[in-house]
This record gives structure tokens, C-alpha cells and sequence, in this order.
């Protein structure tokens, strides 16, 4: 019935006969679109003609939500796994271009940045996925597109780590998709290009430089402010800063200068009213913190207290949830401690008071240094929750070398041994769970 076909998404309804309705994919080259199981649920449509748009897909159904499937998967998952990596390109031709190739484990985005539900379903056959951008939308000069896209990708940060996904990307040369570059580069190997893919930190970092001359002081300072602007929307704190580190390698400026930026742009974006009270309160001050004892857990244990002291609700409570002992750097641990007794026994008002009760003069200056820091938590439930599997991850890592260290001392027949070994198999089984995101306070 024409219901049927309007509901399919293969007709449209005529704007001049009320009852009519005509052939979407009038006049085109029709790529059937399949679900995991090999069934037709949507079409894509290529023009024949001189005309735009260039193609045309099903809209969304009761059976087709775009979201939610990749073009060629049926065909792909079984090279998937078979070659433990995916190759995302954009479209239709692509596929069959890299199928020509005997290149069978790709799929396709249809032009958009992988989805959540995307990354999902390829990470069912695979950890390691490869986007290939094509010329037009990762150029020697980056165009909005491809910003736009890398954007939705470094967004997804956190969701790659829920799924041991490791994500890189590769551009092709200037003027060229897949399909053409197969045609016309007959000489030269797409899948050697394709392997030469980097991780998307690296490649975004490059892209990015390359629209900048930073062979200049001024270019250096513009570059650094773009970068930075671009890190300011990823919604993981922790992410940004692993991006900062990268970035002050890479153009030769200064972790504090990056971070002074950071500020700078996230202030614009939105500034806390309870800062200036603080600042009222305490004159600024700058404090001096031995580097020799900054390592990857003091660094997500300062992390802590200062989502603590920046933050409120339940995404705090949950840090309150920790212990002293989880603490490792001192300052850390006693700013901890303070803010954990303080907090519960309701002893001041407002956080900023409790500094008073703090006893180290370097625990003091610290404590103040942290609440000058405007810190804007996009999800902070997200956030909190990873500072708390990272913090416990930690203590497990150190419990699993401290058990192994007393395994080798037994023989592995012995009932010593035994014990020790289910003690590693139940901690291992500890950090599997946080590593997925599972919390058991």
C-alpha cells in the first residue's frame, strides 16, 4: 500500500496530490543498506545525474536507526575478527573499492563520526578501530568538518577506555577518498597507508598544528590557544590533561602556560560564584610542590581532593567514599582527611574554612592552590566515578605485586601457594570490575 512504502522510507509524500506519492531513489544507483544478520533495512542512493545531492538515504524506521548500525557489517565482522581490527571509511564506493582490494574488514560511517551504539557493536568483534579520513574532510588545512567530527571522536574518550577500544586515525592525501586513491594509485598500497594510522591524540594533535605556523612566536601562542580551545569541549579532565602534556612536547611551550590557558577559556565559558569568595577569604599564594614526588597516583589523588573541594551532590559523596589509607602523597592524604571529616561532621559551613585545621604549611598552601582552580565538570558523575576506579586501582595494583612477591617464595604445589594464588584470581577479579566500571562500596 502507499502507507506501507511511505513508512518504509522508499516513497515520499507528493506536496501536490494529497494522496500521492513518488519513488525517493528516482534515478539512482541503489547500495542496499543490512543489519548484522543480513537483512535489507534501509537504502542509500548514488545520483546518475549532474545533480545534488549526491546521495540519498532511507530516513529512519521502525527497523533502521542509523545510530545504531554501520554499512557492511554482515559482510565484515567475520574479517573483523579474523584480522582483530576494523577499517571505518565513509562510504559506499569506499566499501567496494577496499573489497576489490581483498581489504573485507571495513565498514562504513555513511560521513557522520561513529556513534556510542557504533563503537559498541564493532567492539563485539574487535578493540581496534581505524578511521581513514578522506582528503576533503582532514586536508593539510583542517577544515570545520573534520574539527567537528575529531571533536564527536576525542568526546568518546571515556567510552574507548570502558572498552579497551583503541582508536586511531589516518588521513589520505590531499584530493583523495579510498575509492579514488585505489583507482588512481595503483603503485602504491592503501592497507600500507592504512596501517601507518596514529592514535587519535597524535593525529588530532597534528591536525590541528598544521593550521597554525608555529615556527613563529605568535603562531606558537595562536597554536597553543587552539589547541586548547579544542581540548576545553572534551568532557574528561583527565583526558585534557594527558592533551597538554602532548601539546607542551610538541610546540615547546610550558605545561603552566597551557594550563593558565585552559583556565582562561573554560572562565569564559562559565565562572563559579563561589570563587570569589574563596579569594575573599584567602589571598592567593603560590606554592611550590616538589615535582620528584608528582607520579601518575599523587597526580589523580590531588585530582581527587580538588573535584572534592569543586564539586557537590552525589558525584562528591561518592569520593567521600574513600579512605585515608587509599591516599598515598601526604599532602593529598591529609587534605583528604580533613575535607572527609570535615564534610560528614558538618564542622564548617563553608570548605573553604577548614584550611584552618590543616597543621602541614605545605598541606596549607596546597589547599588554598586548589580552590583557586575554576574547574568545570561537564558530567561530573562520570568524572567522579573514574577518580574512584583509578584511586582503588591503585591499591589493588600494589595488593596484586605484594601477593605475587609472596608466591615466589612457596613451591606451587604447596597450600601456601594456594591461598595466595585465589587471594591474586579475587584481586584480579577486583580490578576487572573497576576497569568496567563497576563500583562495590
Amino acid at each position: 500500500t502507499v502507507n506501507d512504502l511511505l513508512q518504509s522510507g522508499l516513497a515520499v509524500q507528493s506536496s501536490k496530490y494529497r494522496r500521492g506519492c513518488y519513488d525517493l531513489f528516482r534515478d539512482r544507483l541503489m547500495f542496499p543498506i543490512f543489519d548484522l544478520t543480513g537483512k535489507v533495512i534501509a537504502f542509500g542512493g548514488r545520483t546518475l545525474k549532474d545533480e545534488t545531492p549526491k546521495y540519498i538515504n532511507s530516513p529512519e524506521t521502525m527497523i533502521y536507526k542509523k545510530k545504531k548500525i554501520v554499512y557492511a557489517i554482515d559482510k565484515a565482522k567475520e574479517d573483523i575478527v579474523k584480522e582483530d581490527k576494523v577499517i571505518v571509511v565513509e562510504g559506499y564506493t569506499d566499501i567496494l573499492a577496499l573489497n576489490q582490494e581483498e581489504i573485507k574488514n571495513c565498514v562504513a560511517s555513511l560521513g557522520t563520526a561513529l556513534t556510542i551504539e557504533q563503537i559498541r557493536l564493532l567492539n563485539r568483534f574487535t578493540n581496534n578501530i581505524i578511521t581513514v579520513f578522506d582528503a576533503d574532510a582532514a586536508g593539510e588545512a583542517a577544515t570545520e568538518r573534520s574539527i567537528d567530527l575529531l571533536k564527536e571522536y576525542n568526546g568518546n574518550m571515556e567510552l574507548y577506555r570502558e572498552h579497551n577500544v583503541n582508536i586511531s586515525a589516518v588521513a589520505l592525501p590531499l584530493g583523495y577518498d579510498p575509492a579514488k586513491f585505489i583507482m588512481e594509485k595503483k603503485d602504491k598500497n592503501i592497507i600500507n597507508l592504512i596501517n601507518k594510522a596514529e592514535p587519535l591524540i597524535d593525529f588530532t594533535l597534528k591536525l590541528l598544528l598544521e593550521r597554525s605556523d608555529s615556527s613563529t612566536i605568535s603562531g606558537k601562542l595562536k597554536a597553543a590557544y587552539d589547541l586548547v580551545n579544542f581540548i576545553s569541549d572534551i568532557p574528561s579532565r583527565l583526558d585534557q590533561e594527558e592533551y597538554i602534556k602532548a601539546i607542551a612536547q610538541k610546540i615547546d611551550i610550558t605545561e603552566e602556560q597551557l594550563f593558565s590557558y585552559l583556565s582562561d577559556v573554560h572562565r569564559k565559558k562559565k565562572v563559579k560564584p563561589s570563587v570569589a569568595k574563596r579569594r575573599a577569604y584567602y589571598p592567593k599564594e603560590k606554592v611550590e610542590i616538589d615535582e620528584t614526588k608528582i607520579t601518575p597516583q599523587s597526580s589523580i589523588e590531588l585530582e581527587a581532593v580538588s573535584f572534592i573541594i569543586n564539586s557537590e551532590g552525589e558525584p562528591r559523596e561518592l569520593l567521600l567514599e574513600l579512605e585515608k589509607n587509599d591516599f598515598k602523597y601526604q599532602p593529598a592524604r591529609e587534605i583528604f582527611t580533613l575535607l572527609k571529616r570535615g564534610i560528614i561532621n558538618k564542622k564548617a559551613n563553608k570548605i573553604y574554612k577548614l584550611g584552618n585545621d590543616l597543621t602541614s604549611e605545605t598541606s596549607k598552601k596546597l589547599f588554598n592552590k586548589l580552590q583557586f582552580e575554576e574547574k568545570i565538570y561537564d558530567n561530573p558523575h562520570r568524572i567522579s566515578q573514574e577518580i574512584y576506579c583509578r584511586i582503588k586501582e591503585f591499591e589493588l595494583k600494589r595488593r596484586k605485586s605484594n601477593t605475587l612477591s609472596e608466591m615466589s617464595k612457596y613451591d606451587s604445589e604447596s597450600k601456601e601457594y594456594d591461598e595466595l594464588f585465589k587471594k591474586l584470581l579475587n584481586i584480579e577479579a577486583k580490578i576487572r570490575d573497576l576497569k568496567e566500571g563497576k563500583i562495590n562500596i
